[in-house]
């Protein structure tokens, strides 16, 4: 099962989708071709987090994720509309609205703060990337249909993307604020650019 002919608007989470989909482990995780999890500050291909570093923490976290992204003078909101047009944030928040009312104080909690996990990237407990990708992939879906593309450029049909990256954070938020997931179960993870 895959998604494949949808990365030029999903981009890595096409791959996400496939290990959710295809993958019986009890953590799946994702990062980048150039952007990986490391536990060191050097950016060498051999200091990339491996599973010998990892392996004591499973069990005790439940959410491995990137250190969170600090804008400073902007909020994730604003930050997301010098980049791509905001319609595409309000409309992900009337999905949300509709479909998921539960999130949206979340919502509107999260897309005020000035920073957040970005990326895209994490490694997580099965049954939270269960609840996760089937949440994420049903509001993406519905953004899609929402939004004309048809003017878009390859880089501003990017934005269920860019979009899934606040919503990320929205749905962290609601997953801590109804103790399906604790902040101690949480472990952020620097991230290293390797191109």
């Amino acid at each position: 099962k895959n998604i494949s002919y949808l990365t030029p608007y999903y981009s890595e989470l096409t791959g996400l989708y496939w290990a959710w989909k295809n993958i019986g482990a009890d953590y799946i995780g994702l990062v980048h071709y150039r952007r990986y999890f490391s536990l060191k500050k050097s950016k060498d291909i051999h200091d990339v987090l491996n599973f010998d570093e990892i392996k004591p923490y499973l069990g005790k976290i439940k959410a491995f994720v990137p250190k969170k992204r600090k804008y400073y003078i902007e909020t994730l909101y604003s930050h997301y509309e010098h980049t791509f047009d905001k319609l595409h944030l309000d409309c992900a928040e009337r999905i949300i609205s509709d479909k998921y009312p539960e999130y949206l104080n979340n919502y509107k909690k999260i897309i005020s703060k000035t920073s957040g996990y970005m990326f895209n990237m994490m490694i997580m407990h099965r049954e939270l990337l269960d609840n996760y990708c089937t949440w994420i992939f049903d509001i993406l879906g519905k953004l899609r249909n929402r939004v004309d593309e048809s003017r878009m450029t390859a880089f501003e049909k990017r934005y269920p993307g860019r979009v899934s990256e606040i919503l990320f954070n929205v749905w962290l938020d609601r997953q801590i604020e109804i103790g399906s997931i604790k902040k101690s179960e949480i472990m952020e993870i620097p991230v290293i650019n390797l191109y």
